[in-house]
């Protein structure tokens, strides 16, 4: 599991537990890896509505550093002396400031009583101060931020007995403890003051339970697919009100969420051991890490993917020695699309058991309405030309030649994807020899 632990209550609480017992939505994600160059490990940890991510990442000498990725270029966020035994940016609002953690060396574990909470605000890096009654006065993780500058997170008491969550608003701190646990860690906030996190009965031990605290009141939660003996665990909530996370299921495997509606849906990279999600913006926009087939971590950022309102194609399939396929068709996009621009996004296509991916950028435009690729991917020679006809309709035709379409018999699967839009359909092909 990818684990960021560097790691007066709000009047008279109500406290709510529920077991959501309704099973998960079915939804489709595109993927983007969120890799900072020549690390060894990336974790993505928040996003903002401007598409800014914050995370960390370890370079080859196994140091961490936080980072910002904004507009595909990426800036270190490392803290001064003596704070450089590793940083971490866990946070990010709509303005642009930066919340996370640095740690000095020694202290126990590494942490406590050695680390610091700072913000970065245009682009000036400063501490804030401890939360009182902290161990060693420097056990303090800040891990979310909103508009108002309000901070959450969490902080180790002096005796190491338990962790306490936290609201920093105003100066002031404020604890954060969901009642009948042990510990508390707040991980997220929206600009209505909603805070998501987990809780432990027993500090740094034990399986969590995520949680929500909107107007005073607390609502403990579980996936309803968790195992047991498993955790939930919320990290980020956006300003719809939409929370993300991850838990554990009855086989021990971990998956990413996203809570809407009281509806959940699992947020799983594609051929991944594990995957977490920690944070979303107000465009459904998801961060969070994944370890590969190797275990090697990898940050990532997600779109809903959007299917055509119309997909329809002609087949022709001759199975030579030299197999060659035409394709004749149009497509729609569908309600929800932000529409597609073939000079900057990736084309995939499929065709029966022949598959291909024509990266971005490879397209040439004609200036008007006609984008076209000619070239050869994989030994596979390809021409594939897409005209925007008016609105949201497009015409379609694709030729390749050389294709390895072994197995592939009627009914023939034609999938078409541009960006985060997609079209898929089944056809009675034209087979030649």
């Amino acid at each position: 599991m990818i684990r960021r632990h560097f790691v007066s209550q709000f009047g008279i609480l109500l406290v709510a537990f529920f077991l959501f017992a309704a099973g998960h939505a079915a939804a489709a994600y595109s993927f983007t890896d969120v890799n900072y160059p020549g690390a060894i490990l990336t974790v993505a940890q928040k996003t903002n509505d401007s598409g800014q991510i914050v995370g960390y990442y370890a370079d080859p000498a196994g140091v961490g550093h936080g980072f910002l990725l904004s507009g595909g270029t990426y800036t270190t966020i490392d803290c001064p002396s003596p704070y450089t035994v590793s940083s971490a940016a866990f946070g990010i609002n709509n303005l642009g400031q930066i919340v996370g953690v640095c740690s000095a060396p020694g202290g126990v574990s590494g942490f406590y009583g050695s680390s610091r909470s700072f913000v970065v605000n245009g682009g000036v890096l400063s501490f804030l101060l401890d939360a009182p009654g902290s161990y060693g006065g420097a056990s303090t993780a800040a891990q979310g931020i909103n508009d108002s500058g309000q901070i959450v997170g969490w902080y180790a008491d002096s005796c190491l007995c338990k962790a306490h969550g936290f609201l920093l608003s105003g100066g002031i701190y404020t604890k954060v403890d969901v009642p009948g646990f042990g510990s508390t860690y707040a991980r997220g906030i929206n600009n209505a003051g909603e805070i998501v996190g987990g809780t432990q009965q027993v500090f740094g031990g034990g399986f969590e339970q995520a949680f929500t605290l909107n107007n005073g009141t607390y609502t403990n939660f579980n996936d309803p697919a968790v195992g047991p003996n498993s955790s939930s665990e919320a990290d980020g909530i956006n300003g719809l009100g939409h929370s993300v996370g991850f838990y554990s299921d009855v086989n021990g495997i971990t998956h990413g969420f996203l809570l809407d509606g009281g509806v959940f849906t699992n947020v799983d990279h594609p051929n991944a051991l594990l995957t977490e999600a920690f944070g979303i913006n107000s465009q459904g926009q998801i961060v969070g890490a994944y370890n590969d087939a190797a275990n090697v971590t990898h940050g990532f950022v997600t779109a809903p993917i959007v299917p055509f309102a119309t997909f329809k194609v002609d087949v022709g399939i001759d199975k030579d020695q030299n197999t060659s396929f035409e394709i004749d068709g149009h497509f729609t996009l569908g309600a929800g699309s932000a529409g597609i621009n073939l000079l900057t996004e990736d084309v995939k296509l499929q065709v029966g058991t022949f598959s291909t991916a024509i990266p971005a950028g490879s397209f040439e435009g004609d200036g008007r309405n006609t984008f076209e690729f000619e070239g050869l991917i994989n030994g596979v020679e390809l021409e594939v030309t897409i005209y925007h006809v008016r609105d949201n309709r497009f015409l379609f035709t694709a030729k390749g030649k050389g294709a390895n379409m072994t197995g592939t018999v009627n009914p023939v699967t034609v999938i078409l994807s541009i960006g985060d839009n997609t079209g898929s359909t089944i056809v009675k092909a034209e087979l030649g020899n």
